[in-house]
């Protein structure tokens, strides 16, 4: 089966991306070390993600794709802006703040995925 497309709701322009790398070292000695990337994909992605003052409509269809997928950890697609399409997972969850009876901020942390989809 093919990853899902996240919905076409960009996020707020003040959203970060984050990225990580994972090393493996080992000091030789007299300053000496050597370093190599940890596994095929050393590069860990995360995007820290935020709606602000969307409507409901809106953050229901986020909510309602990312509970779909959030349970098994199941990846899907998403563009980051100014990036090419790439799997990621929301497997920390989301949250939700009402500022207005129809809208509110909504977050949600999204980690690259380099394994294979369901």
């Amino acid at each position: 089966m093919a990853a899902q497309v996240f919905p076409a709701i960009p996020p707020h322009v003040g959203s970060s991306q984050t990225k990580k790398y994972r090393m493996l070292e080992s000091d030789l000695g007299d300053g000496y070390v050597q370093a190599a990337g940890d596994g095929l994909n050393a590069t860990m992605e995360t995007l820290p993600l935020v709606w602000n003052e969307e409507d409901l409509d809106d953050i229901n269809t986020i909510k309602a794709f990312l509970n779909s997928h959030g349970p098994l950890g199941t990846p899907f697609l998403f563009t980051p802006a100014g990036e090419t399409q790439q799997l990621y997972r929301c497997k920390a969850g989301w949250t939700f703040q009402w500022s207005g009876p129809d809208s509110g901020t909504f977050t949600a942390s999204f980690e690259r995925w380099f394994g294979s989809t369901p």
